[in-house]
């Protein structure tokens, strides 16, 4: 639980369970290549990514007082007040943050510089990088668009979630199903 007395610069915290792990491994390697008036260089790359969070950030409630409800029109109160009198001005909670995301990326490249005349070079090149969404091992990524929001879609895996919010294995409306690199749109 975390309490805030903004004015008075006071702020109150339980300590909180965390667990934050990543890890990454990388393969890579490159080549070059002379020949004649060609410089050629080419290579791979391959990165296996992960990141596990275990936290139970806001879980119990984030309170702010600020003196807003004992002032008087523009002017602020006493946030000391607020808090004796249980008058809040903001308050946040969540359900934690609990993520196993892993990502696998990959990527190509080849360059060749050509030596045209001895005062004149060409370089050409081609890198291929295509980005992968991380995923979560347990399906726990979802995503949101004002479109199916606006349509009033809903999800048929949590039924009780807000319009336009999806979620792994649910129909798109717009094709296909929703996937483990699901991002918000």
């Amino acid at each position: 639980m975390e309490v805030n007395l903004s004015a008075s610069g006071v702020s109150l915290q339980s300590a909180q369970a965390q667990g934050f792990n990543r890890a990454t491994e990388e393969l890579l390697h490159d080549w070059t290549w002379i020949k004649g008036s060609h410089t050629v260089s080419f290579g791979v790359q391959f990165n296996w990514r992960q990141y596990n969070e275990n936290t139970i950030f806001n879980s119990s409630g984030y309170w702010t007082f600020d003196g807003s409800r004992t002032g008087t029109g523009d002017k602020l109160g006493f946030d000391r007040a607020d808090f004796l009198l249980g008058q809040f001005a903001t308050f946040t909670q969540n359900n934690g943050e609990l993520e196993n995301r892993r990502q696998f990326t990959k990527g190509f490249f080849i360059h060749d510089v050509w030596r045209v005349k001895q005062r004149l070079s060409l370089t050409f090149g081609l890198r291929y990088e295509p980005y992968e969404y991380f995923t979560d091992t347990k399906d726990r990524n979802q995503t949101f668009d004002a479109r199916n929001y606006a349509a009033g879609v809903r999800s048929t895996v949590f039924l009780n979630a807000p319009p336009g919010l999806l979620f792994v294995g649910d129909k798109d409306p717009s094709g296909g199903t929703v996937w483990r690199g699901s991002i918000e749109v």
